[in-house]
């Protein structure tokens, strides 16, 4: 994947995560998709709690482009699906965008004790996001 151009209103943009944190499911997804912006996360397991609402331009230009300056995170690329992974410490992050009629996507497998403060960082403001579902 080419490095991510910065948030760009005329690009479709997709952030993904799934973990699992004290044996509760995670997964959280933003979008920006034709002008729009969602946040959607499903947690838990038998009886999963969920959100879909809206999330400002603003707000997701800030989670895009922040993760763009996390030059730390290339140390962590993959190519494992996430049904690989062990999600109990890992967090999985999707990210992709379309750009002149392309997509690219790059896949990431971050330890919950990650050694590096702007990616630690990066994941709790995305985990933020979530605040309706749980």
């Amino acid at each position: 994947m080419p490095h991510a151009p910065t948030f760009d209103v005329r690009r479709n943009h997709v952030i993904e995560l799934y973990t699992v944190v004290d044996g509760e499911e995670q997964h959280g997804k933003l979008t920006y998709i034709d002008g729009v912006g969602r946040a959607m996360w499903v947690i838990g397991g038998s009886a999963p709690q969920t959100v879909d609402e809206p999330i400002s331009n603003p707000a997701f230009r800030v989670l895009w482009n922040s993760i763009r300056s996390v030059g730390s995170l290339r140390n962590y690329k993959t190519t494992a699906s996430v049904e690989a992974l062990d999600l109990t410490s890992n967090y999985f992050v999707g990210i992709g965008f379309t750009a002149d009629g392309q997509t690219y996507a790059g896949k990431y497998v971050i330890p919950h004790r990650c050694q590096s403060a702007k990616v630690a960082e990066w994941i709790s403001e995305f985990m933020s996001t979530r605040h309706a579902a749980a």
